[in-house]
């Protein structure tokens, strides 16, 4: 299943009280992820960074309801504005997971997730 990496804790936090929720994403690596994945395919959601997933990393199983990419104007100083790609998903929690397995390949990162009913602290 495809990862979705660097989750602000607040976000991952709201999506488990309300069951759904809505995450935009604006990284490189997250936007591409979105557009690998179609709607009612399963994704794991963490707050561990791309570059920091291993094997134990911790977080969110979800069911992607609905995506939608689109590019956005960001302002860069006063002078200077960039377009950029932004990703708004629509999730559903599903439950807890902890990475098993990592693949990372074609700049994609995907996970075999262990699943477990509430989280674990370490």
């Amino acid at each position: 299943m495809y990862v979705l990496a660097g989750i602000k804790p607040s976000s991952l936090a709201r999506l488990e009280k309300r069951g759904e929720s809505v995450i935009e994403l604006i990284s490189y690596q997250g936007v591409h992820s979105v557009l690998q994945v179609s709607e009612g395919d399963k994704v794991f959601l963490t707050e561990d960074a791309y570059e920091e997933l291993r094997r134990g990393s911790e977080g969110i199983v979800v069911e992607l309801l609905s995506k939608d990419v689109s590019p956005v104007r960001v302002s860069l100083d006063h002078v200077d504005e960039r377009e950029i790609q932004r990703a708004r998903i629509r999730v559903r929690f599903l439950r807890y997971g902890r990475v098993k397995d990592i693949n990372r390949k074609e700049g994609s990162v995907t996970v075999e997730v262990f699943d477990f009913g509430h989280p674990i602290v370490i």
